[in-house]
């Protein structure tokens, strides 16, 4: 079976979504305004309460407030919770296969959080958005065609074949090639479009010192590293740049550093 883009139904961010995108792209905002903008979306309000009240952000009360949840979270988080409230939005009635790739994305963009703040602290937001946004495209997929990705998924599993090879096989297209045109929809980075582009063609990623690199060999790093631990078990296999230990050494990480991101990663997820 073959399908284009024109044939699938893709996701589209709410006129409240696309406002709040609107205001934290404005050096200028005003978080009373945001604040309200948010709370107009329920979608997006309750995306970003139970964001704010996450292992990774929770403070030592309860959040309850669309504007204690913009204060705590910051406005690159914002954004990313709009992404994740426009795509659980997408799909009506998720399945089982759907929380398990939210689980990986949200797995994924946790380890590049906690990457970032031992490589790259002033980035670690922004990389863990992009983590997050890497298997967007499946969800696409997923909603598009339940019952087949199932099928794509057992083969990549039960073969070892990279996912993006069996989605070829099957529907013309990946899930980076749906990723690509989700991104176009969004008010995202540039340096984001441009590293979530970028890695699904890269073999090996050069540290020339920009800070799109450091998205690239972070997120690859994570996702090299959920495999190694039992939350990525059982998840079909995607192809990534370079190795564990060769990202290890670009980025400059030791096997203690490697560890300690491992027990602060565990922490996180409980």
């Amino acid at each position: 079976m073959s399908s284009n883009f024109i044939e699938l139904k893709m996701p589209d961010v709410s006129p409240g979504g696309a406002e709040v995108m609107k205001l934290v792209s404005d050096e200028n905002f005003d978080i009373l305004r945001l604040s309200k903008a948010i709370s107009h979306d329920p979608v997006l309000t309750s995306t970003i309460i139970k964001y704010a009240n996450a292992p990774l952000y929770r403070s030592l009360v309860e959040v309850t407030n669309v504007r204690q949840a913009v204060s705590i979270l910051g406005l690159k988080n914002v954004r990313m919770a709009v992404v994740v409230a426009t795509m659980r939005g997408f799909d009506k009635e998720p399945s089982e296969l759907a929380q398990i790739f939210w689980d990986h994305s949200f797995a994924v963009a946790t380890l590049c959080n906690l990457l970032a703040k031992r490589v790259n602290p002033r980035m670690a937001e922004e990389i863990e958005m992009t983590g997050l946004l890497h298997e967007m495209g499946c969800l696409i997929l997923i909603t598009n065609f339940k019952d087949q990705y199932q099928e794509v998924v057992n083969k990549s599993l039960n073969e070892q074949i990279p996912l993006e090879d069996v989605e070829k096989e099957v529907f013309g297209i990946t899930h980076n090639d749906l990723l690509t045109r989700l991104l176009d929809q969004l008010r995202l980075p540039d340096i984001t479009i441009h590293a979530l582009n970028d890695l699904a063609e890269m073999e090996t990623i050069e540290m020339l010192g920009r800070d799109v690199d450091y998205h690239m060999a972070i997120v690859a790093l994570a996702h090299h590293m959920l495999y190694t631990l039992p939350q990525g078990q059982g998840h079909p296999v995607e192809q990534m740049p370079d190795s564990l230990e060769n990202l290890m050494d670009k980025l400059e990480l030791t096997i203690e550093d490697i560890d300690l991101v491992k027990a602060n990663f565990a922490q996180a997820m409980s």
